[in-house]
């Protein structure tokens, strides 16, 4: 099992410059090699993957003029070198699909709000007893940063493999966990299943008929955005005044981002703990963001966000999520007798059903329909696992 732990970090001023070299040395190696990598296919049409590359960097560090690498962390040096092999990787592999932008590594500016570099948790050799990533109560130990004052809201679990260093456009710094080798407890079985229907107007509405808000967040803070919006325009650019201006800008889309986070967090786990099996339609929600009349309400609803936290706390903790075609006729389809009403129309919030006459709810006897064949799916799912 692996999972990640989040927390603020509130360095020093040396503690700051001494994070802000390894942000330039793994930024100047990821561009360099990346640089090179350009050069050689435009030359002989070959690819150096991550072992050649590897084996040159202790050359680079040791040539004049390129000392001041040394002063990085050398984990971190190590990892830029994986990010832009793995970069190179997903470019292949998008143009070996075809159908979608390939998608080319592009090289990492100084400029760009987001900065970040990864080090490694190295096991202690005797006579030392600490690893060289350690987390206290109020504190935690970086390589060659040293014990950084940081806000631990919880004690990390199992075994740290590594640390992710990154300062946000908003001027804050944070420090990402990598942990594994923990065991999470499953939650008591419930014996019970829902179906859900994403939407705007709410978030989710369940197959028992419980609403879920979408409290609209972006919507809610756009006013506050536009006037930030428009100071940040009005400065001078690379004057300080700019800067603080795009801080606040930042800090602003920061707090609306943790407040949605936090909500879905909410709303996850609630559904986890009460439910063994939750059904959802697999909504893809890049091809409906293209839309220009919503794309900034599924934005703000953050389905596809809402599916992933549903999809790793289900594995976690022994439950179960099923996914559907998004083809489904889940709204014209009457979850009693599944007759097909062709001729519901989008603005019809309640019908009656002309075969049954049950009178339905559309957003209801959409989740009811989802639960029904999410349940059929998941029945077929465990005979083919039995067998």
């Amino acid at each position: 099992m692996e999972k990640r732990y989040k927390f603020r970090i509130y360095p020093s001023k040396e503690q700051e410059r001494l994070i802000h070299v390894n942000f330039k040395c793994s930024r100047f190696v990821f561009n360099h090699f990346l640089a090179k990598q350009i050069e050689t296919y435009n030359g002989n049409g070959t690819y150096t993957g991550l072992f050649d590359n590897a084996k040159e960097l202790p050359t680079l560090k040791r040539t004049e003029g390129y000392e001041w690498l040394n002063e990085a962390v050398a984990e971190a040096l190590t990892y830029a070198l994986c990010d832009l092999d793995n970069a190179f990787k997903m470019f292949f592999k998008r143009v070996k699909q075809g159908g979608i932008a390939p998608g080319f590594p592009k090289f990492k500016s100084k400029k760009n709000s987001h900065q970040s570099y990864r080090c490694k948790n190295k096991i202690p050799k005797p006579p030392k007893v600490a690893h060289s990533i350690t987390v206290g109560e109020t504190k935690i130990r970086l390589p060659k940063i040293g014990w950084v004052e940081c806000r631990v809201t919880k004690q990390p679990e199992g075994r740290i493999l590594s640390a992710t260093v990154l300062q946000a456009p908003s001027g804050r710094y944070f420090v990402s966990l990598y942990c594994t080798d923990f065991e999470i407890n499953p939650l008591p079985q419930t014996n019970h299943a829902v179906g859900l229907h994403l939407g705007i107007e709410n978030l989710a509405v369940s197959s028992e008929g419980e609403t879920f808000e979408n409290h609209r967040y972006l919507e809610k803070s756009q006013k506050k955005l536009i006037r930030l919006q428009k100071k940040l325009s009005r400065k001078s650019n690379g004057s300080n005044n700019r800067e603080k201006a795009r801080k606040k800008l930042a800090r602003a889309h920061e707090k609306i981002s943790n407040q949605k986070t936090d909500n879905l967090h909410k709303l996850t786990t609630e559904l986890v703990r009460n439910y063994d099996t939750i059904c959802v339609r697999d909504e893809q929600v890049a091809e409906k963001q293209r839309d220009k009349v919503f794309s900034k309400q599924l934005a703000d609803a953050n389905w596809g966000e809402l599916v992933r936290m549903l999809s790793y706390k289900s594995e976690w903790y022994g439950k179960e999520l099923v996914k559907i075609k998004k083809t489904s006729p889940s709204a014209q389809l009457c979850s009693a007798c599944e007759y097909k009403h062709k001729d519901l129309k989008p603005y019809h919030y309640e019908w009656d059903c002309p075969k049954c006459g049950t009178h339905h709810d559309r957003r209801v006897n959409a989740a009811a329909n989802v639960l029904n064949e999410g349940l059929v799916k998941s029945t077929k799912n465990q005979a083919e696992d039995t067998f």
